[in-house]
């Protein structure tokens, strides 16, 4: 999930009314294009998500949209809707309360949506799976993702940063499935040179401090886990890091 997505915002928001990506287990990193209404407050709110790691604007932001816009019948509701489920989701997912953010990217049936964001429902579908230790839904969401991004008609221009993600969430889910390995500790070192924002570097940092403690070197998992607590703000990656330090002085 990673901060290439930020980067490439601009174009996004002159191209689709789409929004947000995510995915490392420890923190969905967002990707918002014009969805929901005030311009100004979308900036805002991504700032506030990538730069200093506060889930709180995005969140109440697509609460206010879902509440506004909830009940219409209104065709031209629907993209924006979905939108908002999304962005919802993800804000929930950073503040620790993942069975609420899995209700948003319920959606029984996405085909029908523009392929960005089914493409996004499926990679934080499988962020959530990651975080629930549930490796077989993470795989197959996953899948399908990167089949829709393989699509002839994906957006080009929008394909290598999707690519990007799914790439880290192949990372995050061989961390589930096998264990933190030296192999996944210079993947996410490499990852964590090339980021572009705080809440990534508190993902990735979070990955690396339990690749740290694997291989028995407390020193190095203590300052990454000093990182995310003096950086993480309100995501939750703080909280499990603060908990992991506890157990360290103990």
């Amino acid at each position: 999930m990673l901060e290439l997505l930020f980067s490439a915002l601009p174009e996004l928001i002159a191209v689709t009314p789409v929004l947000l990506i995510g995915l490392l287990p420890s923190a969905l990193l967002v990707m918002l294009a014009l969805s929901m209404g005030n311009t100004t407050q979308i900036r805002r709110a991504v700032r506030a998500m990538g730069e200093g790691c506060d889930p709180e604007p995005l969140l109440t932001l697509s609460m206010k949209t879902l509440k506004r816009y909830g009940g219409s019948r209104n065709p031209r509701h629907r993209n924006l809707l979905f939108s908002a489920h999304i962005n919802a989701a993800t804000a929930l997912y950073n503040l620790g309360r993942v069975q609420e953010a899995l209700t948003h990217l319920d959606v029984p049936e996405l085909e029908g949506y523009p392929l960005p964001s089914q493409a996004v429902c499926l990679l934080n579908r499988a962020a959530v799976y990651c975080d629930t230790e549930r490796p077989d839904a993470m795989e197959d969401a996953l899948a399908r993702a990167e089949g829709l991004i393989r699509t002839p008609s994906f957006p080009q221009n929008q394909r290598q940063a999707f690519a990007s993600i799914c790439h880290s969430d192949r990372l995050a889910l061989e961390m589930l499935q096998n264990g933190p390995t030296p192999e996944l500790e210079a993947a996410y070192q490499s990852l964590l040179l090339q980021a572009g924002g705080e809440s990534q570097r508190v993902g990735i940092r979070f990955q690396l401090a339990k690749c740290a403690l694997a291989r028995g070197d407390s020193a190095a998992a203590r300052e990454h886990l000093e990182y995310i607590k003096a950086h993480g703000n309100k995501l939750f990656t703080r909280q499990r890091a603060e908990d992991l330090l506890s157990t360290m002085d103990h």
